[in-house]
């Protein structure tokens, strides 16, 4: 019998394989482009299927010697190259050499060490996940006792603030922080403050309604007041004193400061461009000017007496 040259193409990384599908053959045509061959023998005839299965369709049958090369080896099966063909091939009709023995033990060897890995790497996913569960939970139970602690703190707080008088109540308030949000303008007679701290804030919304007698006729004194707060009227700067008595004299009547008169209707639709030419500077100006100061308070005063 006529022996024939098998070649055998050896990894510079045996750690290719195993790393990939046996039945991948387009996986398998690419590594087989960049293997270094080998002579091995392999026994004369075997049949190469499409499949690593002996009632898979069969590719070519031979009868007479040929060559062939071996790509990867599996379950009993080798991954051949015939011409430009890929197919499988049983490994008894090839001759067992000291090279494809090799070749098979270390591919062998491969696999087995990449089914241990996968499983210890499924392990571990699996420690994580019960891990992270675990972890939600007390994350969870921790949140709840944080929104508890919160919410007696603001219980507390409005508490203290109930029995203090208006004036202390407000300066609390005021330098309390928070942001105004862009609503502290109401729009269509109904107040726009949804995310905003005087309706979002229990001592805001506290303060705010009380009786409005008393609460008016302390906001409109304040009018005048130019002193800084820690409140935010978005999108710029830490609202002025009396500009937050008059945002709460908006929140109480449902009615912004400039549909008070004509005086201020031409800043009701202005184009703003930056802080000077913003609702705010203009605010400003106005408080802080004595004469245009009583016209906004005689404005308020003149609107409270028909709104009360």
């Amino acid at each position: 019998m006529k022996k024939i040259l098998l070649i055998i193409f050896l990894l510079s990384n045996s750690l290719i394989f195993g790393q990939h599908d046996f039945e991948n053959k387009e996986y398998l045509d690419i590594i087989s482009s960049y293997m270094t061959p080998k002579q091995g023998i392999v026994k004369r005839g075997g049949k190469v299927r499409i499949e690593n299965s002996p009632v898979s369709q069969i590719i070519i049958q031979f009868e007479t010697p040929d060559t062939l090369s071996l790509i990867d080896f599996k379950d009993g099966y080798w991954a051949v190259r015939w011409e430009n063909s890929l197919g499988y091939i049983s490994e008894l009709y090839i001759e067992s050499t000291s090279i494809t023995e090799s070749l098979k033990d270390s591919i062998i060897k491969e696999r087995n060490y990449e089914k241990a890995t996968n499983n210890a790497l499924l392990k571990f996913d699996d420690q994580i996940d019960s891990l992270r569960k675990k972890l939600d939970k007390e994350i969870q139970v921790i949140d709840e006792k944080k929104y508890s602690l919160e919410k007696n703190q603001r219980r507390r707080k409005l508490e203290n603030i109930k029995n203090l008088p208006i004036p202390i109540q407000w300066e609390l308030l005021i330098q309390g922080g928070g942001c105004l949000t862009g609503g502290e303008y109401c729009r269509n007679e109904k107040s726009d403050y949804k995310a905003g701290i005087m309706a979002k804030d229990s001592s805001w919304i506290f303060f705010l309604r009380q009786p409005k007698e008393k609460i008016s006729t302390f906001l409109v004194s304040i009018i005048g007041d130019t002193t800084g707060t820690t409140v935010h009227t978005c999108p710029f700067l830490p609202s002025k004193a009396g500009e937050l008595a008059i945002y709460g004299l908006q929140y109480i009547y449902n009615i912004n400061w400039y549909d008070l008169s004509n005086e201020y209707a031409k800043y009701k639709n202005i184009e703003i461009n930056g802080f000077e030419t913003s609702h705010q500077a203009i605010l400003w100006g106005i408080i802080s000017d004595p004469k245009r100061l009583k016209r906004m308070t005689d404005n308020w005063n003149s609107k409270i007496k028909k709104k009360i």
